[in-house]
C-alpha cells in the first residue's frame, strides 16, 4: 500500500502523542520500551481516524487496514468499501462472553488490532451499546456479496452490508 502525504502526516502526528504519552511517569519506569507494540498502536489509530475521514467526505472507499495485521486479514474481509454494516453474533465459544449470541449493532466497521491479531469492531454513535468488537478472526467462509460469516476465537459472527 502507497501512504499519501496525509496518512505519513497523520502518521507522524500520532506517533509523536504516543512517544510524548510514553514518556509521562513520575518516578520514570524502568525496563524495556516495546516499539514494535507503539508502532502497531500509531498504525491502528492512523487507520481508525483515515476511516473517520473517508467516511465524513462520503468516499466509498475500502476500510484501511493497519500494515501489521494486513498479512493476518482473510481476503475476503479486505478491500471492504467503507458502508455501513451489521454485526451479529450468531454462536459463542465461552460463554462468559462480553457479547452474547444475538448481540448486533449497525454502524461503521474497522479492522483493529487486539494482541497482534485481526479483529472486527462496529461502532454506533446512536447506541447504549457504542461498539461490538470480534475476538481475533480466525477464518471467513459463507461469503455472499453482501455477507459474511466468519469465525473468532469466541465464536462466529455473521457481517451483513447493508448501504
Amino acid at each position: 500500500m502507497i501512504e499519501t502525504k496525509l496518512e505519513l502526516k497523520i502518521k507522524e502526528i500520532v506517533g509523536i502523542a504516543v512517544g510524548e504519552a510514553s514518556l509521562q511517569w513520575t518516578p520514570t519506569p524502568t525496563g524495556v520500551f516495546d516499539s514494535a507494540h507503539a508502532s502497531a498502536i500509531v498504525d491502528r489509530v492512523t487507520c481508525d481516524i483515515l476511516n473517520i475521514v473517508n467516511k465524513r467526505n462520503n468516499d466509498n472507499k475500502t476500510i484501511v487496514v493497519s500494515k501489521s495485521i494486513a498479512h493476518l486479514v482473510p481476503d475476503v474481509l479486505k478491500n471492504l468499501e467503507d458502508v455501513s454494516y451489521r454485526l451479529t453474533k450468531i454462536e459463542a465459544f465461552n460463554p462468559q462472553s462480553q457479547v452474547a449470541v444475538g448481540d448486533a449493532l449497525t454502524g461503521c466497521l474497522t479492522i483493529t488490532e487486539r494482541n497482534g491479531l485481526p479483529c472486527i469492531k462496529v461502532i454506533c454513535e446512536r447506541s447504549f451499546k457504542r461498539y461490538i468488537r470480534t475476538s481475533p478472526v480466525v477464518t471467513a467462509w459463507r461469503v455472499t456479496e453482501d455477507r459474511v460469516e466468519f469465525k473468532t476465537e469466541g465464536g462466529i459472527y455473521e457481517l451483513e452490508r447493508l448501504d
